[in-house]
């Protein structure tokens, strides 16, 4: 963990150290130190910086951290040692010896790691040609997984990353731990906030033996996007089913969600044993099209008591007998009225049926200039 910095800039050394007093840099090139013990060297002849015991260089929106480094002022090249660290925008590189052109982005380096969510990338021999700003890398992993030691990650012979776009690899292997379960040729990942990816959750649990949950999570413009679930339980089989979310500006928020089962060995609870068919399906909206009119609406339907308990936990702690209503509430100044709709729609379930439930609330109100409300 770096120490409470102690900013010492080129202008400050100008006092304590008189040979260092015009390396202020130019063009906008910021050197700082950061450590107490940092040391600056500048060759005014050569416009080379030489800097040691950590420093701080910033040109542009690029920002390099290092133990040890030489920078060009003239040219932008930056040659840095020991713990580098470089961030442009919000992609990070680290390395323990990096080149790098502030000016051209060129970036050189015989082992890195990079990464912005989702993805993350490590592996050798990396280089950033000019003319596009495009990196290339072998022997490298792209993962989702922001830890040191990934459990899920995709490993190619060759990689190539455009930062704030994409990754792509060739002759890509998936690997679950160190165990290789799926080829492919050619694999792209893009590095947006609305990305289409796949996660993988594998796992063992007594209840289900050894298991893979996989989603597809995808995006289609800022209106649509859904996930896929693909899941194997070794006791109960293969699950699946789509999601899908509607964001329709002023007409609202809808959700939909499937899930198909053919349960190899339902489990017995309470004395219910679950049919081999189970599925579940679920529609949410919420919607305020005008002003004082107010629609929510849910359907959710399961073909036994356990399903919830079973197979989604999260949603069963949150509420383990979920409703089927219509609730429409429009407002006006001194009254509301308040309609109100549920049906039985699981029969393992007690449901008071509401077909329809209709109020109209006055407010209190004075009548015309009376004395009288």
């Amino acid at each position: 963990m770096i120490k409470p910095r102690h900013i010492l800039t080129l202008a400050f050394f100008a006092v304590l150290l008189p040979f260092a007093a015009s390396a202020q840099p130019e063009d906008g090139l910021e050197v700082e130190a950061l450590t107490p013990g940092g040391r600056f060297e500048y060759d005014e002849t050569t416009g080379i910086i030489t800097g040691t015991n950590g420093l701080l260089v910033k040109y542009g929106g690029a920002v390099l951290t290092a133990d040890r480094a030489t920078v060009n002022q003239k040219t932008g090249e930056a040659e840095a040692d020991g713990r580098v660290r470089i961030q442009r925008d919000d992609q990070i590189w680290a390395g323990e010896h990096i080149r790098y052109n502030f000016k051209t982005r060129l970036m050189e380096t015989q082992q890195f790691r990079t990464g912005k969510t989702p993805a993350f990338a490590e592996g050798k021999e990396l280089r950033g040609e000019v003319s596009n700003r495009v990196y290339t890398a072998h022997s490298a992993y792209v993962t989702t997984d922001d830890v040191s030691e990934p459990f899920t990650k995709i490993r190619a012979s060759r990689i190539k990353i455009v930062p704030g776009q994409h990754v792509q690899a060739q002759n890509a292997v998936l690997y679950l731990g160190g165990v290789p379960v799926f080829y492919f040729p050619y694999y792209k990942r893009s590095l947006g906030e609305r990305a289409n990816h796949w996660s993988f959750t594998p796992g063992y649990r007594s209840k289900f033996g050894p298991y893979l949950l996989s989603t597809y999570e995808w995006f289609l413009g800022e209106q649509l996007d859904g996930a896929l679930h693909l899941d194997y339980r070794a006791k109960h089989g293969v699950g699946l089913g789509p999601d899908m979310n509607l964001h329709l500006g002023r007409w609202g928020e809808a959700e939909f969600k499937y899930y198909y089962l053919y349960d190899e060995d339902p489990d017995e609870d309470d004395g219910v044993t679950p049919p081999h068919n189970r599925q579940r399906f679920a529609f949410n909206y919420d919607a305020t099209p005008f002003t004082n009119l107010y629609v929510k609406a849910a359907v959710n339907y399961q073909s036994d008591s356990l399903l919830l308990h079973d197979f989604f936990e999260g949603d069963y702690r949150r509420d383990p007998q979920p409703k089927t209503f219509v609730e429409v509430n429009r407002l006006w100044d001194n009254f509301s009225l308040d309609t109100y709709v549920q049906p039985r729609v699981n029969d393992f379930y007690e449901t008071v049926e509401r077909l329809p439930d209709i109020k109209l609330t006055g407010f209190r109100q004075q009548l015309r200039r009376l004395p009288v409300f």
